[in-house]
């Protein structure tokens, strides 16, 4: 169940539903390189503050499905 935190500062109320943390995975191509498999994870947080704090992370998943290095 979704639960707005008590400290969220109400101009941040109509983002309220993006908080927390995001993951999924996806294929990545450009017409000079072969595809390549990706996952990617982002997190929204807060502060209290007017604003949501953002960070994203990205890897290669290896052919075996393993996580490869961070891109």
């Amino acid at each position: 169940m979704f639960q707005i935190p008590a400290d969220l500062d109400p101009a941040a109320l109509p983002l309220a539903w993006l908080l927390g943390r995001w993951r999924g995975e996806g294929v990545g191509g450009y017409p000079t390189i072969e595809d390549f498999r990706f996952g990617q994870e982002i997190e929204f947080g807060h502060t209290g503050k007017p604003f949501l704090t953002y960070v994203s992370r990205s890897w290669l998943i290896e052919a075996d499905g393993t996580r490869g290095r961070n891109l």
